[in-house]
């Protein structure tokens, strides 16, 4: 049996053979070789032995290899294309719900409602014909007739005698003036701050002054046979009608500008009167009587001269055939003058205050002869 020799046995004698080998050497060096054992390198397998898979140091770096050529390539590709712009997104607008279909029932309570209104409306209107129908009854025919043909005219106090009803027709007058169609309000004279325009029959201008409407209606329709009870010969159910409205600011505005100073006190009242409610062709056109309703504010008569204080203004003066005044009527609220077409008279400027910038004058109505 051949005995087993080591293998690290071998290497110890290799290396004396070469020892002893370079000494017999004519070689002045000495060269050692020592064969060392084959030891295990420090480098980590490429694979993990238990699972056959990539070495984690090997696969991360494989992945930030991959990441960075990636970017490279992406990099590359944009920089040929050109620049995106930033497009707004449209925003989301919510919409109005549908409105709810309206239910019978809901039908049902808005005809009641307006029919509500409606009947209020029309008891309202049947209340003031009556109001004037029965101030009208109330009058003394007789005494109306015999001032008519004695003086040329007749006065009233406390005609309606409805403070509600009163204050209606003055709120409208002024409501009119202001309105968008007071275009149809145009001066009676120069300088004079007095407006006036007619009031008419029709569902607009009913709506706009119910009360104004029906004032003239009634009047009309009740006051026209008792003036004619004595003989007379005014047309029925005929009338002509003017509103008149004082404007303090327009007046006083108008008289600078004619004069070219300041104006008040008592040359604002000194100027700016009319030539009264029956005009020389209204005369020849046949007016028989004009009726005048004041509507001013409580205490509008009131004058005090001697202490520079002027109130009030437009009386209406009664003139006889020498040119002289017979009577003066002051524009009193709630008053009824009667004028017989043929009189002469005027009247006078309007003052008021600075607290009465604009104020519902009177309502006139003339009644044609036949």
């Amino acid at each position: 049996m051949t005995p087993m020799i080591s293998k690290s046995a071998l290497t110890q004698c290799a290396s004396l053979l070469l020892i002893t080998a370079s000494k017999t050497s004519s070689s002045s060096s000495i060269h050692a070789f020592v064969i060392s054992p084959n030891l295990p390198t420090a480098t980590r397998p490429a694979f993990h032995p238990a699972t056959q898979r990539p070495s984690p140091l090997k696969a991360k770096k494989t992945r930030k290899q991959k990441e960075a050529a990636t970017a490279r390539r992406l990099r590359k590709s944009a920089a040929g294309l050109p620049a995106v712009k930033k497009v707004d997104r449209p925003k989301h607008v919510a919409q109005d719900a549908p409105p709810a279909a309206r239910s019978d029932d809901d039908d049902a309570a808005a005809v009641t409602s307006r029919a509500a209104e409606l009947v209020k409306l029309q008891k309202r209107s049947v209340q003031v014909l009556t109001a004037v129908k029965d101030s009208v009854s109330g009058l003394d025919g007789e005494s109306v007739r015999s001032a008519l043909s004695a003086s040329g005219y007749c006065v009233v106090d406390n005609f309606l005698e409805d403070a509600v009803l009163t204050g209606e027709m003055e709120a409208e007058a002024a409501s009119l003036y202001r309105s968008p169609e007071a275009s149809s309000f145009s001066t009676v004279s120069i300088g004079s701050g007095i407006y006036a325009s007619s009031v008419e029959g029709g569902e607009e201008r009913y709506a706009a002054s119910p009360r104004l409407v029906e004032y003239v209606v009634s009047l009309t329709r009740h006051l026209v046979p008792i003036l004619n009870a004595g003989g007379g010969t005014l047309r029925e159910g005929v009338q002509r009608n003017s509103l008149r409205v004082y404007d303090r600011a327009a007046k006083k505005s108008a008289l600078e500008a004619i004069v070219g100073e300041s104006v008040d006190g008592k040359k604002f009242a000194e100027v700016g009167g009319t030539a009264g409610f029956v005009s020389e062709e209204q005369k020849t056109e046949g007016v028989g009587v004009a009726v005048l309703y004041y509507m001013v504010p409580e205490g509008w008569e009131k004058w005090e001269e001697e202490e520079g204080v002027y109130h009030g203004g437009g009386k209406v003066q009664i003139l006889g055939e020498d040119g002289k005044v017979l009577k003066s009527i002051s524009p009193v609220r709630d008053r009824l003058v009667l004028i017989r077409g043929d009189v002469r008279h005027v009247e006078d400027g309007w003052v008021g205050q600075n607290d009465h910038a604009l104020i519902s004058g009177c309502f006139v109505v003339q009644f044609m002869n036949n």
